[in-house]
């Protein structure tokens, strides 16, 4: 394609139509292949025959097109690109099921072998299908937790009158101040794992997190031990227990959560922390993850 663009496409042709051949492929799939391979891997049988199929053209200077050709004005012109071991177009007529029965398929006698266009092409297309399916994967992810949080809201009642009888502004309004309220209702911690958070929320919980960690680690040693997480879990003391108004005020419990589990000596929770390198200490980097 590099050389494609570097010659045929190159600004003093002026050419703003390029013609590429097509062929046929179609017959019966390779064996050992699932419908979910890419049609290069499935099907690499064709008719033989090249022909005329497909354009690139410049939109800012077309002046009609059609499905198989576009019209120019001048000083532009066509060009017929015929490499068609280079570039073409691969027709998969038979990609949904086979077009007119055994006669039809027989037409395509000719074998593409499989350690060419469909071992690297196959491979590619199936590398940026896998990377699609984890964008969507990663976007749902994003996306279920603040809609379950929004759902469970919703179900409780806990939008308070702009929503329900005395709403006026249509479901779309109803929507938005139910988001909005919603997202008002969540701790900053959370609005930070969320992705809902601004940059400068996002900056504050860093820093109260790190301003925290740095308070509660004792000797200095840039780690929280077994003995210096407790003692942030579970403060003594009223001055302890004021010392940890800023873990509060993101939403950040920790006392509670041992409460939960019972674990009354911050084992499981320096175990869940203690990841990279896991060393019977938590850095602040874990701390802040």
């Amino acid at each position: 394609l590099s050389v494609f663009e570097g010659s045929v496409l190159s600004s003093n042709r002026q050419v703003a139509v390029v013609r590429v051949p097509a062929v046929n492929y179609g017959g019966q799939p390779a064996q050992g292949l699932t419908s979910e391979a890419p049609l290069v891997q499935r099907f690499r049988q064709h008719d033989g025959r090249l022909y005329w199929h497909v354009v690139f053209a410049n939109p800012d200077v077309v002046l009609s097109v059609n499905t198989t050709n576009a019209r120019v004005g001048w000083p532009f012109r066509h060009l017929s690109y015929w490499e068609p071991e280079a570039l073409r177009v691969n027709h998969y007529v038979d990609a949904l099921g086979a077009r007119g029965g055994p006669r039809v398929a027989a037409q395509f006698r000719h074998g593409e072998p499989a350690r060419s266009l469909a071992a690297w092409a196959g491979e590619w297309l199936a590398e940026l299908r896998d990377k699609r399916r984890a964008l969507v994967l990663a976007r749902v992810d994003r996306l279920a937790l603040p809609l379950a949080v929004l759902g469970r809201h919703a179900a409780l009642g806990g939008f308070g009158e702009s929503v329900g009888e005395g709403a006026s502004e249509g479901p779309l309004g109803d929507l938005e101040t139910a988001v909005a309220e919603a997202n008002a209702s969540l701790s900053p911690v959370a609005r930070v794992v969320l992705g809902l958070s601004g940059e400068a929320e996002v900056r504050r919980v860093e820093e109260a997190l790190a301003s925290a960690f740095r308070a509660a680690d004792l000797d200095a040693d840039a780690s929280l031990g077994p003995g210096e997480l407790r003692a942030l879990a579970l403060p003594e003391g009223w001055d302890a227990q004021l010392r940890r108004r800023d873990l509060h005020a993101l939403g950040i419990y920790l006392h509670a959560w041992l409460a939960e589990d019972g674990d009354w000596e911050a084992a499981r929770l320096l175990e869940a922390l203690d990841v990279a390198p896991c060393d019977g200490a938590v850095s602040l980097e874990e701390w802040s993850r």
